[in-house]
């Protein structure tokens, strides 16, 4: 594998820049779990060499991925879990929160990539459309930008493109993606 061993623990690189940025790697490496890891990881150290960021960025990348293979929103959290039983145990206490029953005050609102990937999670749980989720985030304040990006890579896996509300595709282009 060529996954780093020397991945670092200091906070101060646990932005969630890396995790804003990951979501094309859950479509190059879709279904491969193993190497959602190792590319996901990859990925984030280049910026922010940190082992939650790191694992933030596989976490996301794995439930984008499992969303978009047709996996439930009640069971994808489970999921990760088996997939990657040697997760950091602060990213498998998010994997294990109830967020049906948090609310907006319970979200610590940071920079941090591990409270964004919590953040989207909870507005993907917790929404029923791509729109009420971004709104969500929005609405809490803080990094409003990272949050609706992280969130809007998972949310739109789950609710595709015709989920996303005609007044906001403005000048997507379907045919030249």
């Amino acid at each position: 594998k060529t996954i780093p061993t020397h991945i670092t623990d200091d906070p101060r690189a646990g932005g969630n820049g890396a995790l804003m940025r990951s979501a094309p790697i859950a479509l190059y490496a879709h279904g491969d779990f193993e190497k959602i890891k190792e590319l996901s990881i990859l990925s984030a150290i280049v910026t922010h060499n940190n082992e939650i960021a790191s694992w933030s960025c596989v976490i996301l990348n794995a439930l984008i991925s499992l969303v978009i293979q047709g996996e439930e929103k009640q069971k994808v959290l489970k999921r990760v879990l088996v997939l990657y039983p040697d997760i950091p145990a602060d990213v498998k206490v998010v994997l294990e929160t109830d967020f049906a029953s948090l609310q907006e005050g319970d979200l610590p609102i940071s920079g941090y990539s591990l409270d964004t990937l919590r953040i989207a999670i909870w507005s993907f749980i917790t929404t029923d459309s791509f729109a009420d989720s971004i709104r969500k985030v929005i609405l809490l304040g803080g990094d409003t930008d990272t949050f609706s990006a992280v969130t809007g890579a998972l949310t739109g896996a789950h609710y595709r493109y015709d989920g996303i509300p005609n007044s906001w595709k403005g000048i997507i282009n379907i045919e030249r993606i």
